[in-house]
């Protein structure tokens, strides 16, 4: 029995071993007969792709505009002779072709075989979609990563950060919050604090106008994107530069339910606009609007309003008086603004009587005050009040500008003091002060055709500046006559 039993049992390793053999010999049978030629068919076509530039678009390639995949590929993959490296190379070659959809289905079926692609992959393909500015294949890669479960929210969002820009610029908001909804994200954890991105892609639309600029915010603030000062800042300026009020009254609106107080440069702005384009009245209605918004006005609004007040000739004075009760210290810039409305009326009294209540306040006068002065004067025709204040404006360290002789010698025309005026005209030539047309028209009508003629000769001006063409081209034929 027992030679029978150690007889059994060397059979039974002899059997053993034998089969051993034969699934080794098996085994190298089919990695020589049968994976030995997919691999050397698999070297060749990854050799033939390293050699295209995989870099350019499919425009650009020409071995690879016609290049599918091949089938016996697709069969390697089935067998499991595939590894990552693979995929890889198979998702840039569907790349570079243009075929999204196949890299799409390489990427989906790396990961059902348990080799996703890595973070580093999916940064280097999304790098690759900035490069040729492809909001489809970063969309493409966008989907990916958010479906990629190794990874944590910050690590999408760090690898994502530029592919989620580019979707949003060239696909919109809308669809970049649905794609993270979809992707089993919060879309508020990735749009939150991205005021600047809708800004830079606002800035980008400009070119397609206004109506594109609003559904590109109203998108953005449909989906929770916030705007802050500077988004509706920049909509209300491009508004103004059609100009545009009716867009400019709906995204003030707008900017207000938001929770954003327009500031109150771009409201001055508004208000000397509207002053321009519509009258004092639509400007005051802004005023009262924006106002109740809460913005704060500064002694610019209430210049703009003087100003529009002045031209129409309604009085600024009433909202000078408003601006003091407001605590609003005036500038020479307001002063100058009602200095100016004396002068345009010709009330030299009142213009005087605001130089001196700027001086009163500590606020200094500058060139442009001494000149409107100097303008009311002349506007009086008061020749004794142009000649004091032309003195005084030097006494104070201003020089004499082409304004300043201007007005003083219209002062002195409408006196009939005519010798004054071929004084005057010395004066300025001795200043090195040009005359222009101003000064040209207003001594023709104090002295005549024929002597402004001949001051000019005697002043080596006619032939310099004022040949009888320029005259005639600029003044009319009849004062060269």
């Amino acid at each position: 029995m027992t030679a029978q039993a150690t007889q059994a049992k060397l059979h039974m390793r002899s059997r053993a071993a034998f089969a051993g053999l034969a699934g080794i010999g098996f085994w190298y049978y089919a990695a020589v007969m049968f994976t030995t030629p997919f691999a050397r068919r698999l070297d060749e076509y990854l050799k033939t792709t390293s050699e295209t530039s995989l870099d350019k678009p499919l425009k650009d390639s020409k071995l690879l505009s016609n290049k599918k995949v091949p089938k016996w590929l697709s069969e390697l993959d089935d067998l499991g002779f595939v590894d990552s490296d693979t995929y890889r190379q198979f998702i840039d070659t569907a790349v570079a072709k243009g075929s999204l959809d196949e890299a799409r289905t390489w990427a989906e079926k790396a990961r059902a075989q348990g080799m996703p692609l890595t973070a580093q992959d999916l940064q280097s393909l999304i790098s690759q979609a900035l490069t040729t500015n492809d909001a489809d294949a970063a969309k493409l890669w966008l989907e990916q990563t958010l479906s990629t479960e190794e990874l944590t929210t910050h690590q999408k969002q760090k690898i994502c950060f530029l592919a989620v820009f580019l979707v949003a610029r060239k696909m919109g908001f809308g669809v970049l919050h649905d794609l993270l909804l979809k992707g089993g994200e919060e879309p508020s954890r990735w749009l939150r604090n991205k005021a600047r991105w809708l800004l830079e892609i606002l800035r980008a639309t400009r070119s397609d106008g206004l109506e594109e600029l609003g559904r590109r915010l109203d998108d953005a603030l449909q989906v929770g994107v916030e705007a802050d000062h500077s988004v509706f800042r920049y909509l209300l300026y491009e508004a103004l530069k059609v100009p545009d009020f009716e867009y400019v009254t709906k995204w003030f609106t707008k900017a207000v339910r938001h929770g954003v107080v327009p500031e109150t440069p771009i409201v001055n702005h508004i208000i000397g606009e509207v002053a321009k384009m519509q009258g004092l009245a639509a400007a005051e209605e802004w005023f009262e609007k924006a106002t109740r918004a809460g913005v704060k006005p500064n002694v610019y609004t209430y210049k703009y309003l003087m100003q529009a007040a002045s031209k129409e000739d309604r009085g600024p004075e009433r909202w000078f008086r408003s601006s003091l009760a407001a605590g609003i210290h005036p500038d020479v810039v307001t002063f100058n603004t009602l200095i100016n409305a004396a002068a345009k009326k010709g009330n030299l009294d009142e213009a005087v009587s605001w130089f001196h209540m700027a001086l009163s306040m500590s606020v200094r006068p500058d060139m442009l005050t001494y000149n409107m002065v100097l303008a009311a004067a002349a506007q009086a025709g008061d020749g004794n009040a142009a000649q004091k204040w032309f003195n005084k404006m030097q006494e104070d360290g201003f020089l004499p500008d082409i304004v300043s002789y201007n007005s003083f010698m219209k002062a002195l025309m409408k006196s009939a003091r005519t010798r004054d005026v071929e004084e005057l005209f010395w004066k300025m030539k001795a200043a090195s002060v040009s005359p222009d047309v101003v000064t040209i028209k207003t001594m023709r009508w104090a002295l005549g055709r024929q002597r402004v003629k001949e001051l000019l000769h005697d002043a080596d001006l006619l032939s310099e500046q004022w040949s009888d063409e320029q005259m005639a081209a600029n003044l009319g034929a009849g004062v060269v006559a």
